[in-house]
């Protein structure tokens, strides 16, 4: 099958002219068109992809997350034509994102999906699989894929003072979503059994009680991040009667965490 295709390449340092090829497009006909993009994953973006790119700065993660969707976007217009297009348009612009000339390759196969990754596998090299991501590394891809970790109001390690009789309680919430109905976040990280640590758990549950007592939070705003958990734990029980347990592992936290709190 042949196939017209272009690259975006990201070129950190533009003086230099090296750049990482990030996205393929390519098209069977006309109207038939595709992408394979970094960052691909069946929740949307995975924002650890990047780590693969030099001379990507901590927290720029949101600006390839747009540029994600605007190749999907792009593809979904189904037009080669418009395609060409915008990217002309992005080489206009002189930005840190450049648009390779076409080019057209013949791929031994006549179903066009699988053509389209035989070309990205090609020009962007074979994708392979992703290694696990660490706990910590999950919490973070789990709040940047919800679109949490992207709002105005979204805090980092927040200390929150209330009263608590005629003294000032501080309490300490690794994430906290400062909306008017507010969300608070505790994370409990359970060990390789599924089994977590009792400090862990009081502490999580103290923040929230405390909280909710004072009309900081209501219940069904305290969440905790947390990863899969060995069944029969009084200490989850416990931790599930005073919030809302999200694994951070499961492919659909991120929207349901969306749903929770990031509308």
């Amino acid at each position: 099958m042949m196939l017209q295709c272009r690259t975006v390449q990201f070129v950190p340092n533009p003086a230099r002219m090296e750049g990482r090829n990030i996205a393929v497009f390519s098209a069977s006909a006309p109207d038939q068109v595709f992408v394979r993009a970094l960052g691909d994953s069946e929740q949307g973006f995975d924002p650890l992809a990047l780590r693969v790119l030099p001379g990507v700065s901590e927290g720029a993660d949101w600006v390839f997350r747009e540029w994600h969707g605007w190749f999907h976007d792009l593809a979904r217009m189904g037009r080669w034509e418009a395609v060409n297009d915008e990217l002309d348009r992005i080489n206009r612009n002189g930005l840190n994102f450049v648009a390779t000339p076409e080019q057209s390759f013949d791929i031994p196969t006549a179903k066009a999906t699988e053509a389209a990754d035989e070309v990205a596998d090609l020009l962007m090299g074979k994708r392979r699989r992703p290694r696990a991501y660490t706990f910590e590394e999950q919490v973070q891809a789990v709040l940047s894929m919800s679109e949490i970790g992207y709002r105005d109001d979204f805090i980092e390690d927040a200390r929150v003072e209330i009263e608590a009789g005629s003294d000032l309680l501080t309490l300490r919430f690794p994430y906290l979503v400062n909306a008017r109905i507010k969300t608070g976040f505790q994370v409990v990280k359970p060990d390789r059994k599924g089994a977590v640590t009792a400090r862990a758990v009081s502490q999580a549950i103290y923040a929230f009680d405390k909280a909710v007592q004072a009309g900081l939070l209501v219940r069904e705003r305290c969440v905790t991040l947390t990863g899969p958990l060995r069944p029969g734990q009084a200490l989850v029980s416990d931790l599930a009667r005073s919030s809302v347990l999200m694994n951070v592992f499961d492919a659909d936290t991120p929207r349901a965490l969306w749903e929770l709190a990031g509308a």
